[in-house]
């Protein structure tokens, strides 16, 4: 399958790459939203975080911006295209080239490590004054962020978050459906930072290694007070550099 992806016209592979991003994002962002905030609604009322009611207005937006960052999302896509063909990156297709099933899920891992580190410094970035006034503040208009706020970026912030996979392609041997995973998975993650709705049970922030988990909370204080728990996956980050606030 990918290994056709590489063979298609640049037009018609870019076209499969955003019919990707729209399902993916369609289907998580949609779900958590038809779950949550629509169907069961009532079932979880003691779980939401903010009590007031979101404006259909604020959903439209969210969802305009984040169409647009999957435009911009093709940017990457057709320069990891590229590179591809070129043989200047190391994506690879022959799953048995670089150590398997090993180091297929190692490099899965390391992309998460990578993502964290390079996700807590570009936002962080993002809320100096110049930066937050002409390009965060796109995001930050979601005081109360529904799952569809998940993409909700500037376009050129959008194309700063998405340097990361430059990192990747360049740095490590990586199989391209260990690429389509860490962007799935990351959506996942990113929804469930803006789903509104606090599930994470309390005994978290005592356990060891589970108070490190980015939890929904933790980042809706962060709409709603704009500085501190920049982190995205996890609060490492935030707790070393200070800029942690407990949920």
């Amino acid at each position: 399958m990918f290994g056709q992806l590489y063979n298609q016209p640049l037009p018609l592979a870019l076209l499969i790459i955003l019919a990707f991003q729209l399902a993916r994002y369609f289907l998580v962002a949609g779900s958590a939203f038809l779950v949550f905030w629509v169907a069961f609604r009532n079932a979880f009322a003691a779980k939401k975080i903010d009590p007031n009611p979101i404006k259909r207005a604020d959903i439209f937006r969210e969802i305009r911006w984040s169409l647009l960052t999957m435009l911009i999302f093709l940017i990457p896509g057709a320069l990891v295209l590229h590179l591809r063909r070129e043989g200047l990156s190391q994506l690879y297709t022959d799953f048995d080239s670089h150590g398997g099933w090993s180091w297929f899920l190692l490099s899965l891992g390391l992309m998460f490590v990578v993502h964290d580190l390079y996700f807590y410094l570009i936002h962080r970035m993002m809320h100096h004054p110049w930066f937050y006034r002409h390009f965060h503040d796109v995001h930050h208009r979601s005081l109360n962020p529904t799952p569809w706020a998940a993409f909700s970026f500037h376009p050129l912030e959008a194309l700063l978050e998405s340097g990361v996979i430059y990192l990747f392609i360049f740095l490590i041997p990586l199989h391209v459906a260990a690429l389509f995973i860490f962007q799935l998975l990351s959506l996942v993650m990113n929804v469930y930072g803006h789903l509104g709705y606090d599930l994470a049970p309390s005994a978290w922030a005592s356990n060891p290694v589970l108070k490190y988990w980015n939890t929904t909370r933790n980042h809706h204080w962060h709409h709603q007070r704009f500085n501190g728990n920049y982190g995205l996956y996890t609060t490492i980050w935030d707790r070393v550099l200070g800029t942690y606030h407990a949920r």
